[in-house]
This record gives structure tokens, sequence and C-alpha cells, in this order.
């Protein structure tokens, strides 16, 4: 279930969980995440989570420009990248070392991407992830 999302909790210093980084999320928990997203908060139909707060996590809150692969980032909301592809509206949250949860709402699409991008890697690994990431983006429409 949606529960088993948070796997391994990372505390803070004030003695708070910090949600955005040391979890242990599979792909397919990412991807309830997203589908939690697309259903305007509900989880077999339960209301998990406000659909107005998460109305106001898509709302544009800071003009940030970013480009993922042919995707097109024009503004930020709370911790989702807003923008468009090939014109369809796009959710995106954008992890550490190329983790990815994709929203296209008009497409009823979720769409999960796992890489590990470290320090490690390589510049070749890292474009021929990015090279995937537009195929597939392609594919989608």
């Amino acid at each position: 279930g949606l529960g088993d999302v948070y796997k391994r909790q990372e505390l803070l210093k004030d003695g708070y969980i910090n949600g955005g980084a040391g979890l242990t999320i599979s792909a397919r928990d990412l991807a309830k995440i997203g589908l939690l997203i697309q259903q305007q908060g509900q989880w077999q139909q339960q209301q998990l989570v406000p659909a107005n707060w998460l109305q106001l996590a898509a709302s544009p809150h800071t003009t940030a420009r970013n480009q993922l692969a042919n995707l097109n980032l024009s503004n930020y909301g709370y911790l989702w990248w807003l923008g468009s592809l090939s014109g369809q509206q796009a959710q995106l949250a954008w992890g550490f070392g190329g983790q990815f949860i994709l929203t296209l709402p008009e497409k009823n699409l979720t769409l999960v991407l796992l890489q590990n991008h470290s320090s490690g890697t390589s510049s070749q690994q890292q474009q021929q992830g990015m090279q995937l990431l537009q195929q597939i983006l392609t594919s989608a429409l």
C-alpha cells in the first residue's frame, strides 16, 4: 500500500524528518506518488491528501526555467517543476542522481525513471540516460 513508501526516515538536527532525502523508495512506490497527484489526492476511494493542497503545490510559486530532454520547465511549485511537453501540461519531481516522477495529467500518464548519476558517473552515462528519457517522453505522446 501507499503506507510502505517511507521505508527509512532521516532525522534532521531539530528532530524533524527530512522528507526530501535519505528515502529508499522503489519505482513502484514513486509511481504511486505520481498517481496520487493525478487522482487529486485520492487513493482507493480515500482522500489521503487534500485536493486543494495538491492544486496549490502544482501552482507556480517561483519562475524558474530548466530543460530536461524535450520537457520545457518554466515554473516551480511546491517541490514540483511545472512545464510542458509538446503542448501538454507536465509536473515533474526531479530527484537526486536522475530520479524522476513525471505526470502528464491530460494523458493520464505517470512516468518514473530511476537513474544513479552520482559523482562517479561518467558524462557519457548521464548523456545516455538523457537520450533514453527523451525517447521515452517522445513515445509518451
